[in-house]
This record gives C-alpha cells, structure tokens and sequence, in this order.
C-alpha cells in the first residue's frame, strides 16, 4: 500500500511541476504575441514594418531606405510614432515606461542635402536655425560613429535636461538621432543599415 501510496504522491508532483511549466511557456508566448498585436494594430507610419527574429526587433523603414535593430536598452517596443502624411518629420520609437525616471525612445529624422553643401557648414546654418533657436545648439563634439562622419550637438535650451542630437552623413542625406540618452542613441547608430 505504501508504494501506491507514494507512487500517487510523486505521480501528483509530476503532473503540478508540468502544468507549471507549461503555464510560464504559455505565459511568455502571450506576452510575444501581445507585442505582435500591439505594434501590428497601432498607426504604423508609411513604409515602416517591425520585424521579429527570435528576441531581436528590427524597425524597417522602406519608404526612407533605412532598417534598425533595435537596442536592448530600449526594452520593449510599446509603439512607434511618426506622421504618415509627413515622413519628414521621421518616426520615434518608444520603449516601455519604467517605474520612475524617462521613458526610453530614439528618433529618427533624415534631411536629403546637395552634394556641394558642406556637412559643418549645413549644421550651423539649416538644421540649428530651422530648430527655431540657434543659439540653444552648441557643438558638443565631432567624431566618427560607425566610420561615419557624426556631428554631436546640445541644445541647452530644452525643459528638464540638456538634449542631445547625433547627426551622422551618409551619401546626400543627413540622419539626425536623438532619444532619452546618449548611449542608447550611439548603440542605435551603431545597429543602423543606411542602406536596405
């Protein structure tokens, strides 16, 4: 009896630990498909697709030529912004709210330039001034991000905190970058294909 007994109990064990198991596997898989579902029913902006390769999202922007892998840091995408009707004003994508302190996002904005116009030169005089203030924008440092040629300026004139801006050259177009921090808009630049 004894046997039977126990037999039962280990069997009773066995069959809680799967339901356990399977109930997180469950879990999880929802989670993935609720982020599916999130992204898929929001107001994508035109030509922009999310694509899903294992814990990896690239956010795919075929109308600019451009793809992006999304940084870790910036946790799970909860939507992506941009004007359809104005795909100059380029697309944000958001992370998840924390408890306390900024939501995570980067920004995305590409201005086409001729060929003649000196990238330094097209900073000071069009991308500051059309920003409304250009005696908020100070040069903060040139260097090369991903062998490209990238110009980091500081707008000191934003509410809270300085904004930094990343602007990076690649062929006739500028992309500008900008986000809740500089190592997520340099792990962004960094994960990004100019070209498709």
């Amino acid at each position: 009896m004894d046997n039977k007994n126990a037999f039962s109990k280990i069997l009773i064990l066995v069959i809680i630990a799967v339901l356990v198991i399977g109930g997180i596997f469950v879990w999880q898989e929802w989670l993935k498909s609720d982020l599916r579902l999130k992204i898929k029913d929001s107001r994508l902006p035109k030509g922009i697709e999310v694509i899903e390769q294992g814990d990896k999202k690239i956010v795919k922007n075929k109308a600019e030529g451009y793809e992006v892998t999304v940084p870790k840091e910036l946790g799970r995408i909860e939507g992506i912004g941009g004007t359809p009707e104005k795909p100059e004003r380029g697309i944000t994508i958001y992370g998840a709210m924390p408890a306390e302190g900024v939501r995570p996002s980067v920004s995305i904005r590409i201005f086409p330039i001729p060929s003649e116009v000196l990238f330094d030169e097209w900073v000071q005089n069009t991308w500051a001034v059309e920003g409304g203030e250009p005696e908020c924008y100070v040069l903060k440092e040139k260097r090369k991000i991903k062998d490209k040629e990238s110009i980091i300026m500081q707008d000191q004139c934003s509410y809270g905190a300085l904004t930094s801006y990343f602007l990076v050259k690649y062929n006739n177009k500028i992309y500008e970058f900008s986000g809740s921090s500089e190592d997520l808009i340099i792990k962004t630049i960094e994960s990004f294909n100019f070209e498709l």
